[in-house]
């Protein structure tokens, strides 16, 4: 079902570049049983992966290495773009001063459709239903509050309070016009760029639990989600690992239905970085770790 519906998006998850085009060669296109599909064409994403990418340019935004992105993550971003200049596309850093609103905004409207597309699961007509309630009101309180986990329960109370009377011009509308801006700026930078390139997350992996704050935990979804809010398509891949052997991703990003030039640079940065079949090694030495990469 759809968390939340006008920011939901579907890709392939897969080992590499060109796995991920023969996917989406497939997935593409209009459905008319799906009113949100677009009947556009759909090129041969296979067919593009070998054309190179020299003359292209990339807009590297500085605002998404900046304050709170890992150090070895902010090189690794700097790293691709000596590969790519390397590969004959130019790069050059360029500015998105807008994108440090689209975690806000995102997560106002995200909680407000979820709050929305939720109310459904009442334990009325399908679904989960509580055992042992009394009356209708009680079965809808018990279901709601056992069918939810903690996260769930806090978006649909923040995304109800968005919406409701006094606020919702406040927070969800106000939202939907920061959604458009930055949509515009986006679209202006892609008047001068093929794509935009960026990291894929602030930090490494970190350990279940080991967050509890969920306003940290939202902050690491700072660099996808104004994909989402612009309607845009983006690609992550890897491009190596940190100190303590965890990967680390960048992120591509380009304008409406230009998948083909994603999977393009994508591919190019593949073969010559390697990283899409590496595995570190940790070993201990000298009472420090180090970690190498090998083929498996």
């Amino acid at each position: 079902m759809a968390f939340a519906s006008s920011l939901d998006q579907i890709g392939p998850l897969a080992k590499t570049v060109e796995d991920c085009a023969l996917i989406l060669k497939h997935i593409a296109g209009h459905d008319e049983m799906d009113s949100t599909s677009a009947n556009a064409e759909i090129p041969n994403y296979t067919a593009a992966l070998g054309r190179g990418i020299a003359g292209m340019r990339i807009g590297v935004p500085k605002q998404y290495l900046e304050n709170g992105i890992q150090p070895e993550i902010k090189k690794a971003v700097l790293d691709a773009v000596k590969v790519y200049e390397d590969l004959g596309a130019a790069c050059e850093e360029c500015s998105l001063p807008l994108v440090e609103y689209a975690l806000y905004a995102y997560y106002l409207i995200s909680s407000a459709e979820a709050s929305s597309n939720l109310a459904r699961y009442d334990g009325v007509k399908y679904g989960f239903r509580a055992d042992n309630f009394g009356d209708l009101r009680d079965m809808y309180l018990k279901t709601r509050s056992q069918g939810f986990g903690e996260e769930v329960k806090r978006r649909i109370m923040l995304g109800t309070f968005a919406l409701s009377s006094g606020y919702y011009d406040a927070y969800y509308k106000r939202s939907r016009l920061v959604s458009g801006l930055i949509s515009d700026e986006f679209s202006a930078r892609f008047s001068k760029y093929d794509a935009l390139l960026t990291p894929t997350t602030p930090t490494t992996a970190f350990r279940f639990g080991e967050k509890a704050d969920p306003i940290s935990m939202y902050m690491g979804d700072v660099c996808t989600v104004a994909v989402n809010i612009a309607g845009l398509p983006a690609i992550s891949i890897p491009a190596g690992f940190d100190g303590a052997g965890k990967p680390i991703g960048i992120q591509l990003i380009a304008d409406r239905f230009e998948e083909e030039k994603l999977l393009r640079l994508a591919y190019s940065y593949e073969k010559v970085a390697g990283f899409e079949n590496a595995r570190p090694e940790l070993s201990d030495v000298k009472g420090g770790l180090q970690w190498t990469t090998r083929q498996s």
